[in-house]
């Protein structure tokens, strides 16, 4: 995993939420004009890449989702 993978990751999911009609009109405009960037060197980003290697060695998606949305990143 790389930032720039993370960023188009983001991008992705940004571009496929505001084509499709069954979010709201006011999330769709707010992602539009959203811009993601991650630092390499960042705190978030090595804690993010951390949970995906982990998430690659055992391919335990349970455990995967239930350390990041239980983890805060400080």
């Amino acid at each position: 995993m790389t930032a720039e993978t993370l960023v188009g990751m983001v991008y992705d999911v940004k571009k496929r939420i505001s084509e499709k009609k069954v979010f709201s009109d006011i999330l769709r405009d707010e992602l539009k004009s959203y811009q993601y960037e991650m630092d390499k060197e960042s705190s978030e980003f090595s804690k993010l890449k951390q949970l995906y290697e982990a998430l690659i060695k055992n391919g335990n998606e349970e455990k995967f989702f239930s350390k990041y949305y239980f983890r805060r990143f400080d």
